[in-house]
């Protein structure tokens, strides 16, 4: 069994000084309901087969266990951590603090390569302020996220490395950005966006360690990256790129610490950047 429950508080830097709520670049600012403690997540897991298979399900976050990486938060922002961020911008893709009931089930078909997969309720209100409000009202539809990944071991020091390519459907229905209910665009109609019923996401992600500078997982030199797309018509943030460098600080006799450096690029959806009423927070 497994359990989380944070008190966290406070408003975003992103929002109040650059007036961009889309690309954070802070990390912790709030979530938590400004609660005394909230509910991050509650569920069981077991492994089988020595390991082979791993299935876990209760109330628990997508961004747990898809499209997720121990190394995207050694950066202090929400550009990738802890998931890239045209993933968790959706309910139906939470990540901490929120979560929701759902299971997911990872089965290795062979020592380095898994298959992974899910389904997950979507509600928005997640649980309410505290996250503790189980069975509340709103459910908006499923999403059923794949993954499948290969976890190679390279050369006499074993430099590990990780290699993803996942997909999420979101069965709910969200607005169009661009296009009203009367097939007009919202700026010349003035009523809201056409339902569009779906939503899907695309991923890859690496890391592959090139230098080992101790016996850990991290340890050594590691570069990453990685590329999210997203529909363009409903998702403000259609593409993302991302990519840098981390190392462990073993060489300055610090092997607690890191230093790295990452960049990262989007592109904002057309339908965002054309209506006015999102163009500002696109730009």
């Amino acid at each position: 069994m497994h359990s989380v429950i944070v008190q966290r508080n406070g408003r975003s830097a992103s929002a109040d000084f650059l007036h961009d709520d889309l690309d954070a670049v802070q990390q912790i600012f709030g979530g938590g309901g400004d609660v005394a403690a909230h509910l991050v997540y509650l569920y069981g897991e077991q492994q089988l087969d020595g390991g082979r298979v791993d299935i876990a399900g209760g109330r628990l976050p997508v961004g747990t266990f898809f499209a997720s990486s121990p190394l995207y938060c050694n950066f202090v922002n929400v550009i990738f951590c802890g998931n890239p961020h045209p993933l968790p911008v959706y309910p139906g893709e939470p990540d901490w603090p929120a979560a929701t009931w759902g299971g997911q089930a990872r089965v290795f078909v062979l020592p380095t390569v898994y298959v992974m997969g899910g389904a997950f309720q979507v509600n928005p209100n997640f649980g309410g302020r505290s996250g503790w409000n189980f069975f509340e009202q709103g459910t908006t539809g499923l999403s059923i996220p794949l993954e499948v990944g290969w976890t190679p071991s390279f050369g006499p020091d074993h430099l590990l490395g990780h290699y993803k390519v996942g997909f999420d459907n979101d069965s709910s229905s969200y607005p169009n950005l661009f296009v009203s209910t009367n097939g007009l665009p919202i700026a010349a109609s003035g009523l809201p966006g056409q339902p569009v019923h779906g939503r899907r996401m695309y991923y890859v992600l690496v890391d592959q360690m090139l230098v080992r500078t101790g016996k850990g997982d991290t340890d050594g030199i590691v570069a990453f990256g990685g590329f999210v797309h997203a529909d363009a018509g409903i998702s403000p943030l259609e593409n993302q790129v991302f990519g840098g460098v981390l190392s462990s600080a073993s060489f300055m006799g610090r092997p607690q610490d890191s230093l790295g450096f990452a960049a990262s690029w989007f592109q904002v959806s057309g339908g965002a950047d054309r209506n006015p009423a999102t163009r500002g927070l696109a730009r």
